[in-house]
């Protein structure tokens, strides 16, 4: 499996557009399998609300050619909208282990005290308690560490590159922590909100507020002398996701452990292409899945024969791969060269240095939700699996039985209902949405007698926040055109069902969905990989990667003039690279330009005949570095050595092209939908907005390629919306 490792700095596309930052794309592999497993995750939860006679058939509307259909919690699951604004929390420590918690009208000291200021580089500002110590759970705190992100903490606090906090994360906290409204850096949008601070003999009380076009609010956390703690609030208009939390990181519960699976695996039994030197660590000796205080937590631990250190795993960007399997969900681990990590389990997703997972000595240790797993009980074959990146190979495998019933009780508070002991952690995790573009498909196939093959793409947009935002503008999940010659996939192509791409296409309005300009640039992107962009070239006698490095997109190097302008005279592909003027060893880009195909495009899409296609070329050595993907800084120079590259390159390597312009499809056709929001109406400002995006591709897609192809846009629902009967 390859993953497309997300650098820290490029997961907030809040402010890309206004920023002059380009779009960042989710197209990846590891996108391809979040969304197999989330389709699978709300398919079986489908039909375990079925058996129950509790699903609600889904109904549509068709508004201006666009399929509004009402987000529910199988096309969009994970929704938790925050609902604790106006009130207060009172949690009244009962002993040092547990706290009495009731939700109660709100209580507010309008006396902020002073305002604090974050050291240069920090998230978190150090308070000295100078009145009173603070007892918490088995500590009494001298010193708290306050974090921008609207926690408490006892030390410390770690960084984590998560985009919000589920309930994975907090039930794995392993930091004690006190959290009116526990936030991320991406769930922040960047804003940094003024902090105060208070102190008297009795409490320390810390106020939190911000006030921004993309969230507000204004919340405290009151901290007694007694050890009573008290959250209000005031103002949380626009929280768009955060969590309660307060735990000590380390309580009792966690280390009641039932063993539900535990099973050794062979000695020294890891493949051959593996060097060494990692071996030992890849060599699985143990796997053990747990059952954590008869919970719904499940802890799975892989024993390997060997400490695991990032040192033997290879260079920075190499990791080590280490994934749990059980039912259709898979637990990811990655582990890299430079000891930094990412955690990504079933249908829920993951990120930079979760909690969720760890090293500790020989073992990896997973903390995995079974309520995100597809519902299941019975007999499995789980299996846990190791993986190298840099020699491309799996490591070692174990597979064995697994025997549970369904899930238990869950962990998490409902603090909007509270009034009972809690022995923690006390959490709840407020989220935005993870929409299943699979089951918004299918969804809208059934309500209008749709099918796979009559459409090439499904623009998917939303008119609230989704996950999509912390990581991504938007992405396409390709889909099959039963065509040979532009990906070694064996899962596409003619001997498999036609499929269009579905795209998921950010929030009506968001970012490069402000404009139709901005916003049919981010369409036709998504479009394009339908086709693109997944070849390689043959180079010296060996199959390369050398135009797009990270697969799915060229790099920043590659000359992609157009072929066609739709916008300037020196328009570049909208999937990448771009238009340089050479001279003299120098390369100078453009301003951003990106709103057409290259002839290469063209080629691979079935619109330009190989013969077409002019020789490209790409910057080898670039110096200032160009990026392995996406749009190069514009108006730069550049300098490096011009490598060029011509068609018979991509055809030796992929094959021809079949079928072959100009015996290939040239209508198209792209079905907008917009998933609402169910707790108010769409406006017909969003239905507009929409109606423009749609007008701007079926508008530009023709002009881009030459006119040799038109795009259909247009549906009036064709047959009235199905009425079904639902658990029956």
């Amino acid at each position: 499996m390859r993953i497309l490792r997300v650098v820290a700095s490029l997961l907030l596309v809040t402010a890309a557009a206004a920023a002059g930052e380009h779009l960042q794309c989710g197209t990846s592999d590891r996108t391809n399998e979040q969304i197999r497993q989330l389709d699978a995750w709300s398919a079986a939860r489908e039909q375990m609300l079925l058996s129950k006679g509790a699903r609600i058939a889904p109904n549509a509307t068709v508004r201006s050619n666009i399929v509004v259909l009402p987000a529910d919690d199988l096309n969009a699951p994970f929704r938790h909208p925050f609902d604790l604004g106006g009130r207060s929390l009172v949690m009244q420590r009962n002993g040092a282990q547990s706290f009495n918690v009731t939700n109660t009208a709100l209580a507010y000291d309008d006396d902020h005290g002073i305002e604090v200021t974050l050291p240069a580089g920090k998230s978190y500002v150090e308070v000295p308690l100078t009145l009173f110590h603070f007892p918490f759970f088995d500590r009494d705190a001298t010193t708290l560490f306050i974090s921008e992100y609207n926690g408490i903490y006892l030390d410390a606090p770690a960084e984590y590159g998560i985009g919000q906090y589920g309930d994975v994360e907090l039930v794995a906290q392993q930091q004690a922590v006190i959290a009116p409204l526990l936030t991320t850096s991406e769930s922040q949008f960047g804003q940094v909100p003024k902090i105060y601070v208070k102190q008297s003999d009795d409490a320390i009380t810390v106020t939190w507020t911000t006030t921004g076009t993309r969230l507000s609010y204004d919340i405290q956390a009151k901290l007694s002398r007694t050890g009573d703690i008290r959250f209000s609030y005031r103002g949380t208009d626009a929280v768009v996701a955060g969590s309660v939390i307060v735990t000590s990181g380390h309580e009792a519960w966690r280390s009641q452990l039932t063993t539900l699976a535990s099973i050794g695996d062979v000695a020294n039994d890891v493949s051959s292409r593996i060097p060494a030197t990692a071996q030992a660590m890849l060599d699985i000796d143990r796997t053990t899945i747990s059952r954590v205080a008869d919970s719904d937590v499940l802890e799975a631990r892989i024993k390997m024969r060997a400490a695991i250190e990032p040192k033997l795993i290879g260079s920075a960007t190499d990791y080590a791969g280490f994934f749990v399997t059980i039912g259709n969900a898979q637990s990811s681990f990655y582990l890299y060269g430079d000891g930094s990590s990412e955690y990504y389990t079933g249908a829920w997703g993951g990120g930079l240095s979760s909690p969720g997972a760890r090293v500790e000595g020989d073992t990896i240790v997973m903390t995995i939700m079974q309520s995100s797993i597809a519902p299941w009980s019975g007999k499995l074959l789980p299996r846990s699996t190791t993986y190298l990146s840099s020699v491309g190979a799996t490591a070692d495998q174990s597979i064995f039985e697994l025997t549970t019933d369904a899930s238990r009780s869950e962990r998490h508070t409902d603090f909007s209902n509270a009034s009972r002991t809690i022995d923690g952690p006390l959490y709840e995790a407020f989220t935005i949405p993870i929409v299943s573009t699979n089951t918004t498909w299918k969804e809208v196939k059934d309500l209008y007698y749709l099918q796979d093959g009559a459409f090439d793409a499904v623009a998917i947009y939303q008119n609230f926040y989704t996950d999509l935002i912390f990581y991504a503008g938007a992405y396409s999940s390709g889909g099959n055109a039963q065509v040979e010659g532009i990906t070694a996939s064996t899962s596409v192509g003619p001997n498999a069902p036609r499929t269009p791409a579905l795209m998921h296409m950010n929030k009506v309005g968001y970012s490069w969905n402000a404009t139709p300009n901005n916003a049919g640039h981010v369409v036709m992107h998504e479009l394009g990989h339908r086709w693109l962009y997944y070849f390689s070239i043959m180079e010296n006698g060996q199959k390369k990667f050398a135009l797009n490095p990270l697969r799915q997109h060229p790099a920043q190097f590659v000359d992609t003039r157009a072929a066609f302008s739709v916008r300037t005279d020196h328009d570049a592909s909208v999937m990448g690279g771009s238009l340089f003027n050479e001279s003299a060893g120098s390369f100078a880009s453009t301003d951003f330009a990106n709103f057409g195909y290259s002839w290469l495009d063209l080629y691979l899409m079935g619109l330009a005949d190989k013969a077409e296609v002019p020789p490209l070329y790409y910057i080898a050595n670039s110096s200032p570095r160009l990026g392995d993907a996406y749009y190069p800084p514009p108006s730069r120079t550049f300098q490096g050595e011009r490598r060029d590259v011509v068609i018979q390159q991509v055809i030796d390597a992929m094959g021809a092209r079949k079928p072959a312009y100009p015996n290939t499809q040239r209508t198209f056709r792209t079905l907008f939908v917009l998933l609402a929001d169910p707790d108010r109406p769409v406006t017909e400002e969003e239905i507009a907005a929409v109606d423009s995006y749609r007008e701007t591709l079926r508008e530009k897609f023709p002009i881009a390629t030459g006119g040799r192809a038109t795009i259909v846009t247009d549906f009036d629902g064709l047959t009235p919306p199905r009425r079904r009967t639902v658990g029956r």
